[in-house]
Protein backbone atom coordinates (compact mmCIF):
# COMPACT_ATOMS: atom_id res chain seq x y z
CA UNK A 1 0.00 0.00 0.00
CA UNK A 2 1.28 3.45 -0.89
CA UNK A 3 0.68 6.47 1.27
CA UNK A 4 0.89 9.93 -0.20
CA UNK A 5 1.45 13.30 1.37
CA UNK A 6 -0.95 16.05 0.39
CA UNK A 7 1.14 18.96 -0.86
CA UNK A 8 -1.54 21.30 -2.08
CA UNK A 9 -5.24 21.67 -1.46
CA UNK A 10 -7.20 24.07 -3.61
CA UNK A 11 -10.87 24.98 -3.54
CA UNK A 12 -12.37 27.29 -6.11
CA UNK A 13 -15.85 28.42 -7.04
CA UNK A 14 -16.25 28.08 -10.81
CA UNK A 15 -17.56 31.02 -12.81
CA UNK A 16 -20.22 28.84 -14.42
CA UNK A 17 -21.96 27.83 -11.22
CA UNK A 18 -22.08 27.83 -7.43
CA UNK A 19 -20.76 24.26 -7.04
CA UNK A 20 -17.50 24.11 -5.08
CA UNK A 21 -14.72 22.28 -6.93
CA UNK A 22 -11.89 20.61 -5.05
CA UNK A 23 -8.45 19.67 -6.32
CA UNK A 24 -5.81 17.75 -4.41
CA UNK A 25 -2.18 17.31 -5.49
CA UNK A 26 0.08 14.62 -4.02
CA UNK A 27 3.69 13.67 -4.55
CA UNK A 28 4.22 10.10 -5.69
CA UNK A 29 6.71 7.97 -3.75
CA UNK A 30 10.17 6.78 -4.74
CA UNK A 31 11.28 3.14 -4.31
CA UNK A 32 12.74 4.18 -0.95
CA UNK A 33 9.42 5.68 0.16
CA UNK A 34 10.48 9.31 -0.19
CA UNK A 35 8.52 12.01 -1.98
CA UNK A 36 9.29 12.07 -5.71
CA UNK A 37 10.26 15.61 -6.74
CA UNK A 38 8.61 15.88 -10.17
CA UNK A 39 5.95 13.15 -10.05
CA UNK A 40 2.43 14.03 -8.97
CA UNK A 41 -1.06 12.62 -8.72
CA UNK A 42 -3.80 15.21 -9.07
CA UNK A 43 -7.35 14.49 -7.96
CA UNK A 44 -10.27 16.58 -9.17
CA UNK A 45 -13.93 16.25 -10.14
CA UNK A 46 -12.95 14.50 -13.42
CA UNK A 47 -10.76 11.79 -11.89
CA UNK A 48 -7.14 11.05 -11.03
CA UNK A 49 -4.28 12.41 -13.15
CA UNK A 50 -0.57 11.63 -13.39
CA UNK A 51 1.82 14.49 -14.11
CA UNK A 52 5.55 14.01 -14.66
CA UNK A 53 7.94 16.95 -15.00
CA UNK A 54 4.94 19.19 -15.69
CA UNK A 55 3.55 16.99 -18.51
CA UNK A 56 0.12 15.36 -18.31
CA UNK A 57 0.86 11.64 -18.81
CA UNK A 58 -2.34 9.79 -17.90
CA UNK A 59 -5.82 10.10 -16.43
CA UNK A 60 -8.14 7.60 -14.81
CA UNK A 61 -11.62 9.09 -15.04
CA UNK A 62 -14.19 8.72 -12.30
CA UNK A 63 -15.85 6.14 -14.56
CA UNK A 64 -12.64 4.08 -14.68
CA UNK A 65 -11.56 4.95 -18.24
CA UNK A 66 -7.77 5.11 -18.61
CA UNK A 67 -6.50 7.81 -20.97
CA UNK A 68 -2.81 7.95 -21.95
CA UNK A 69 -1.47 11.12 -23.52
CA UNK A 70 0.76 10.93 -26.59
CA UNK A 71 3.76 11.16 -26.78
CA UNK A 72 4.45 11.23 -23.05
CA UNK A 73 3.18 7.87 -21.83
CA UNK A 74 5.27 5.65 -24.12
CA UNK A 75 8.96 5.75 -23.13
CA UNK A 76 9.09 9.47 -22.40
CA UNK A 77 11.75 8.61 -19.83
CA UNK A 78 12.59 5.68 -17.56
CA UNK A 79 11.58 7.76 -14.57
CA UNK A 80 8.20 8.66 -16.06
CA UNK A 81 7.59 5.03 -17.00
CA UNK A 82 8.42 3.89 -13.46
CA UNK A 83 5.80 6.24 -12.00
CA UNK A 84 3.27 5.51 -14.76
CA UNK A 85 3.45 1.83 -13.82
CA UNK A 86 2.92 2.81 -10.19
CA UNK A 87 0.00 5.10 -11.11
CA UNK A 88 -1.75 2.40 -13.17
CA UNK A 89 -0.70 -0.46 -10.88
CA UNK A 90 0.87 -2.28 -13.85
CA UNK A 91 3.93 -4.55 -13.99
CA UNK A 92 5.50 -3.42 -17.27
CA UNK A 93 5.19 -1.00 -20.15
CA UNK A 94 4.54 -4.05 -22.36
CA UNK A 95 1.36 -4.74 -20.37
CA UNK A 96 0.24 -1.14 -20.91
CA UNK A 97 0.95 -1.34 -24.65
CA UNK A 98 -1.13 -4.54 -24.88
CA UNK A 99 -4.03 -2.81 -23.16
CA UNK A 100 -3.75 0.10 -25.59
CA UNK A 101 -3.74 -2.29 -28.56
CA UNK A 102 -6.71 -4.17 -27.08
CA UNK A 103 -8.67 -0.96 -26.55
CA UNK A 104 -8.76 -1.23 -22.76
CA UNK A 105 -6.65 1.94 -22.43
CA UNK A 106 -7.24 4.95 -24.71
CA UNK A 107 -4.56 7.12 -26.33
CA UNK A 108 -5.26 10.84 -26.56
Amino acid sequence: MHYHMVVNFVQTTPIYGPRLKTMRVQHMLTKAGNLAKNQFEVYDDKGRHFLSYGSHIATVTNGGTVKLFIPYWDMYSQTTNFYLLQFLNERSIVDIREKVEGGEYLQC
